[in-house]
């Protein structure tokens, strides 16, 4: 049996409508040296490094191009090492490798490079998450870092990497911007009413001169989707009514590979 309909909740006019998922312009306190955040889902600057920060070339011995002295072959082991090659290439005849005269062998040394580059980005936006008596770590208590002086622990080299880190001393709480502090918000479903009109009857209560057996002949039907209260929890603060905002930073590190090339060094 369907419940009647004094069992559903009334219009409450004081329950706010659903405000916007991200905070509106200037909801948000500006953060210094975090300036220009307008808090939107898009909004993630970019930060270049400051000059101080750029690390100076070190110098590898790995680097180097070592002395290698490459040993002297016979015409028979160079022409042997050619059938070898030629004889793994289905396509190609052994006859030119066989019948091959040699002039002149002279030895060289092949270095294989391959150039890795291995770079750091750090990016932030502004997140929130509901308020329920967490420790707040706002401004009080000290000036926020810049970007590039927040402690991070770098990973291994060459490791595609992603870090997200709390910056310290940006959080405070807000009033949430979606329920403006009610922690509830008219359905929109059934527009705060509880009820919604019957689809099978269409309001009427009956059809083809029947009782409409899904609407039990009231024409409405409680609305599924707050269930009949006419408001649903905020979705934002979970029915807290305030939201703690802190900058998040991202620190990204990638290894950016390049096309290898080969240096031919004379012996």
């Amino acid at each position: 049996m369907e419940p009647k309909d004094e069992e559903c909740g009334t219009f409450d006019p004081n329950i706010p409508e659903e405000g916007p998922s991200a905070p509106p312009p200037g909801w948000l306190d500006d953060v210094h040296g975090y300036g220009g955040h307008s808090g939107g889902p898009d909004d993630n600057p970019l930060y270049p490094p400051p000059p101080a920060y750029n690390p100076q070339p070190e110098l590898d011995r790995n680097t180097l191009v070592p002395d290698i002295r490459v040993p002297t072959i016979s015409e028979d082991e160079a022409r042997e090492a050619l059938l070898t090659f030629v004889n793994s290439k289905w396509t190609y005849s052994a006859k030119p490798a066989r019948n091959l005269t040699f002039k002149d062998l002279r030895p060289s040394t092949v270095f294989r490079y391959r150039l890795e580059t291995y770079t750091e980005t750090r990016t932030s936006a502004w997140q929130y998450e509901p308020y329920n008596g967490q420790a707040v770590d706002g401004p009080q208590y000290g000036v926020p870092p810049a970007p590039w002086d927040v402690p991070v622990v770098l990973p291994q080299r060459f490791t595609d990497t992603v870090e997200k880190i709390r910056v310290p001393h940006t959080s405070f709480i807000k009033t949430c911007h979606k329920c403006s502090g009610c922690g509830r918000t008219r359905c929109v479903a059934c527009f705060g009413r509880g009820m919604k009109r019957c689809t099978f009857c269409h309001g009427h209560g009956s059809s083809r001169n029947k009782r409409c057996t899904s609407c039990h002949g009231r024409g409405r039907k409680r609305c599924i989707s707050c269930h009949g209260h006419g408001f649903k929890t905020c979705g934002l603060c979970h029915g807290s009514q305030n939201l703690l905002h802190f900058i998040l930073l991202t620190v990204t590190w990638s290894d950016t590979r390049t096309h290898t090339f080969l240096y031919f060094h004379p012996c």
